[in-house]
């Protein structure tokens, strides 16, 4: 763990969000918008969370480090709730409420320049379906916190086979990051483990240009 995560992580188990924005706008400046969100907010959340795991801090911390980062994402980067028009790329989170995933990926995709739909927050798979459809989305993100609503992954594909209607879907999560298959068993196209591999996944699709904005 670098100086930069060591003061991070610090400030947010002491529910110091002050002091976590300063460091987290230091990092902008030193490492880029991109760089500074994988550095210190993904991977100082998913040390906290194994922390966690291995009963070394409450679950209040990690609650508390993840709703902190999440207010700070609004508030320094502050494109989570932008209108993006007709872009066929979306995100969408399923059964899960959590926003500091998604919050991240509408930030860094929309500060490069790309146009993507937030589909919301908390959506059935059958309703996903048809905003799926109806706004001809291509390429979905979806961002997972609970083991329950990765596999609900699975219903949203089989759901789209039954419509006839495809796209190509990445999803990122806790889920995804402790087993390193699931994604293939959930039927998902790929599965990203940082904002990076996200912007290198929508980057490499074919007509990359199609997704950035005018």
């Amino acid at each position: 763990m670098t100086e930069l995560q060591s003061k991070y992580r610090n400030a947010l188990l002491s529910f110091q969000k002050q002091e976590a924005l300063t460091i987290l706008k230091k990092g902008v400046d030193e490492l880029g918008q991109s760089n500074a969100i994988d550095a210190l907010i993904t991977q100082v959340l998913k040390d906290v969370g194994e922390e966690w795991v291995k009963g070394e801090l409450a679950i209040s911390q990690v609650y508390m480090s993840a709703r902190i980062s999440e207010e700070l994402c609004e508030e320094l980067f502050g494109h989570a709730e932008e209108d993006q028009g007709e872009s066929t790329l979306a995100i969408s989170t399923l059964s899960d409420y959590h926003q500091l995933g998604k919050r991240i990926m509408c930030s860094v995709l929309r500060a490069s320049g790309y146009k993507i739909r937030d589909l919301g927050s908390g959506i059935s798979p059958d309703a996903l379906v048809e905003l799926i459809i109806e706004g001809g989305i291509k390429h979905l993100l979806i961002s997972t916190l609970m083991l329950p609503t990765a596999l609900q992954v699975l219903d949203l594909r089989n759901a789209l086979k039954a419509r006839n209607y495809h796209l190509e879907i990445m999803v990122g999560g806790a889920p995804f990051n402790f087993d390193k298959k699931l994604h293939q068993r959930v039927g998902a196209d790929a599965v990203g483990h940082s904002a990076k591999d996200a912007m290198e996944w929508i980057n490499a699709r074919s007509g990359r240009s199609y997704f950035r904005a005018e």
